[in-house]
């Protein structure tokens, strides 16, 4: 009786030590999973939120940049499945692809580190120029964006509330203290201008952004030698079993 032989299924015999690197690599990609989601769940509130606001120009909805939030949090969460996957099955293919996303993604993350402190100055000074012109705007946009401005950071106007005189229109009421008619008395003004609150707010927060980024950074190059590693002894480590 003729008997047909078939091969088994390779199997994988990895070391103690990658066996740890194999665990390493499921945990970062956990984390760059929640981060993905993350992204999403933030983009999708904040284009909610600022769908109607415009910026300074009144060109550009404010919430547009929400939707780079939420397309690079889908392309983490897609990516880190390759991880996470691919760390678990021991799919070489899955893990070199997620590598090469890290890879990418450092190198993105540099640029705009590098493009954030280089043009500072310059951002703050186109700042500057489109406040002072978008305060004497009509457009029901702005003048929401300069509403939000003022009542959140407790401001009025570029310098102060000697703009809005200036322009000979009503003083807004956000720029009361208890946001009702005003001025009074019993409800003053707020006194400072809102160009140096919004600007020392920008600086805190890219400063706080670039070392995050510099922290997710390191973790990237840890995450693609481990990805690099266990596709290697992947690779070599596959026995045919007769």
């Amino acid at each position: 009786m003729l008997r047909i032989q078939t091969k088994r299924k390779p199997t994988l015999k990895l070391t103690n030590g990658m066996r740890t690197v194999k665990f390493a690599l499921f945990l970062a990609s956990l984390i760059f999973l929640a981060l993905g989601l993350k992204l999403v769940i933030v983009g999708s509130i904040l284009n909610v939120q600022f769908k109607e606001f415009l910026d300074f120009q009144g060109k550009t909805s404010i919430s547009n940049g929400a939707f780079f939030i939420i397309t690079f949090g889908l392309a983490v969460t897609l990516v880190s499945f390759f991880g996470c996957s691919g760390s678990l099955r021991e799919s070489r293919c899955m893990i070199l692809t997620f590598s090469t996303f890290l890879v990418i993604t450092f190198f993105c993350e540099m640029i705009l580190i590098f493009v954030g402190f280089a043009f500072k100055e310059k951002m703050f000074s186109m700042l500057q120029e489109e406040m002072v012109k978008s305060i004497n705007s009509t457009q029901p946009g702005i003048m929401k964006t300069w509403t939000v401005i003022q009542r959140e950071f407790e401001c009025c106007g570029f310098d102060g509330p000697d703009d809005w005189q200036k322009r000979g229109t009503f003083m807004p009421a956000s720029c009361c203290k208890n946001d009702l008619a005003c001025p009074s008395e019993e409800n003053p003004l707020y006194g400072s201008g809102c160009y140096e609150s919004l600007a020392k707010w920008t600086s805190d927060n890219l400063s706080i952004l670039g070392g995050i980024l510099l922290v997710i950074s390191v973790f990237q190059i840890f995450g693609t030698t481990f990805s690099c590693l266990l596709a290697k002894s992947i690779k070599q480590g596959y026995d045919i079993v007769d």
